[in-house]
């Protein structure tokens, strides 16, 4: 962490710009006449990884709470998920065969 710190800084001060911050701990995006730098991101790229990196942290913490919630109720879960699937195919060529509906 103080390493990255130091290389921001000191990128600063030798003629980089801070293009976007992502927040505190995370990556902070700049541009810098350091060859080890990337040289790929525009302020677009970075408003767009910001964008979806947002994007897939709160669609990641939806799944997260009802994959825990499956996981406090799994027989309930187990059982709900078959019974759906089994009426989902109830209307098949097999479900009518062997009574599923």
């Amino acid at each position: 962490m103080a390493s990255s710190l130091r290389r921001i800084v000191s990128s600063l001060l030798t003629g980089g710009v801070v293009v976007a911050g992502t927040g505190i701990g995370s990556t902070v995006y700049f541009w810098s006449q350091d060859p080890l730098a990337s040289t790929g991101h525009s302020l677009e790229s970075v408003s767009y990884q910001t964008l979806s990196n947002g994007i897939m942290k709160l669609l990641g913490s939806r799944a997260r709470s009802r994959f825990e919630e499956a996981c406090r109720n799994a027989r309930q879960a187990n059982e709900d998920f078959l019974l759906s699937v089994i009426k989902d195919h109830s209307v098949t060529a097999y479900g009518k065969e062997h009574n599923l509906g």
